[in-house]
């Protein structure tokens, strides 16, 4: 489900974040409050995926959420806080700057 926040225009590139989650998790919900207060900063474009809807990311995740799924490729393991995400979008912000 893509979360109806608007994505401010930016220098910094966009972001596609999923964040894999299951109902009733308290640490899930502060690591999407987290996303939608980076958005005033940030393009990123989030998706929260139940784990609970399908058995393959319910055995893949369910004693790890929530993670964070950054561009498809960098993941942030909780504890999910602001200073790990910000370092992940600065890192990947840099390596599409200069072009790795």
């Amino acid at each position: 489900m893509r979360l109806p926040w608007q994505r401010p225009a930016g220098r910094r590139r966009s972001h596609q974040i999923t964040v894999y989650s299951k109902p009733g998790c308290l640490l899930c919900d502060h690591a999407v409050a987290l996303l939608r207060d980076l958005q005033f900063e940030r393009t990123l474009a989030v998706e929260v995926e139940d784990i609970t809807q399908d058995s393959q990311l319910w055995d893949h995740y369910h004693e790890r959420i929530p993670v964070l799924v950054i561009d498809g490729t960098v993941s942030v393991d909780p504890p999910i806080d602001e200073r790990a995400v910000r370092a992940v979008l600065d890192r990947l912000d840099r390596e599409a700057a200069i072009g790795t």
